[in-house]
């Protein structure tokens, strides 16, 4: 019998745990500024445990929530990636040429989470992260750990700061390399400009 009422203990602070999370997910959907396009400025360092120099790349992203989330970096390398929730292109330009790349499994977390809290469409990010929300005055921060295979062999620990807009990711890896996305002037438009659809249909 003891037996029997730990088990429905336990299943009924699993509901709680999992109906606080949802509750505090909503309240992170709702402080985020809702727009039909978003652009910004980005910076993606990535601190090495075996390199002695912290390595940057600059650029600008375009997102358009549950469409697309174009990445545009123009320095050191000028290269773009194109992820929607089908496929996730990476192109690298040599010589005027441009080549088709491949992303690093760290980048499409990077993607999967500004996709899940930026858009409608539910990515369930629950399926593979122990989830942990805090908040203090109009900042949120998220912690995730991951709890699949796959995504334990990808990532130690995620955690992700905003306010009205998403403003860092930090991933940790199992081997203790950091890698920190920094988003930074966020402009909101109703519709796509020309400049940005040009920039969508020749990545």
């Amino acid at each position: 019998m003891p037996k029997v009422r730990a088990f429905f203990f336990a299943a009924f602070m699993a509901i709680l745990s999992a109906q606080s999370l949802a509750a505090d997910y909503a309240v992170v959907r709702a402080r985020i500024d809702e727009a039909a396009v978003f652009e910004g400025r980005f910076v993606q360092s990535e601190r090495l445990v075996h390199a002695q120099k912290l390595f940057e790349c600059h650029g600008y992203f375009i997102f358009k929530p549950d469409d697309v989330l174009f990445w545009r970096t123009q320095t050191p390398v000028l290269t773009t990636s194109v992820y929607n929730d089908r496929e996730f292109k990476t192109f690298i330009y040599v010589n005027n040429a441009r080549i088709e790349n491949s992303s690093t499994p760290t980048t499409n977390v990077i993607n999967r989470i500004l996709w899940s809290l930026l858009s409608d469409g539910d990515t369930s990010l629950e399926l593979d992260f122990n989830i942990q929300i805090h908040f203090e005055d109009d900042q949120w921060q998220m912690d995730l750990y991951p709890i699949t295979t796959a995504m334990l062999s990808v990532v130690k620990r995620v955690t992700v700061i905003g306010g009205s807009f998403v403003q860092q990711i930090q991933i940790e890896s199992y081997s203790n390399d950091f890698t920190t996305l920094t988003l930074s002037d966020i402009e909101r438009f109703p519709v796509l400009s020309t400049r940005q659809e040009r920039d969508l249909a020749n990545p």
